[in-house]
């Protein structure tokens, strides 16, 4: 094996978290609890769980029963709504200790979604994140 292969799998993790985390992370007063279904859930506060995203608008209490209750220390780069998704797909994913999710979690959601997505447009559009910004140019 090539001397130079663990640094390009170790690039090649950096730019897939570079595409769900490319722009700065949103404000927690840009989050509007109104633009929530359920007034129960305090949607600022999903941000300790991972990124913004708009889609977290859609989770309700119930919904937030699925996390684990140690949630906030996991790192995964993944919104709280795709969190709920994965858990509820799979429901034997671990609920205690650290990898709780698939190292394939993060491609996932990108593949899925696009990647984070405030207001109407998803991040991964962004000139801001060299992956992307490369993808786009072979367009």
């Amino acid at each position: 094996m090539p001397r130079f292969a663990p640094t390009a799998l170790l690039l090649s993790l950096a730019l897939s978290a570079c595409s769900v985390q490319c722009e700065h992370a949103i404000a927690e007063d840009e989050i509007a609890q109104s633009r929530g279904v359920d007034p129960r859930v305090d949607y600022a506060s999903l941000t300790r769980f991972g990124p913004w995203d708009d889609r977290n608008y859609k989770l309700t209490l119930e919904d937030l029963e699925y996390l684990a209750p140690n949630e906030h220390e996991l790192h995964d780069p993944i919104p709280a709504f795709f969190r709920v998704e994965l858990r509820k797909e799979m429901p034997n994913l671990r609920r205690s200790g650290p990898g709780q999710y698939p190292r394939s979690a993060v491609p996932l959601f990108v593949q899925r979604y696009g990647g984070i997505q405030t207001g109407k447009r998803a991040k991964t559009d962004s000139e801001d994140c060299p992956e992307t910004k490369s993808k786009n140019n072979k367009k």
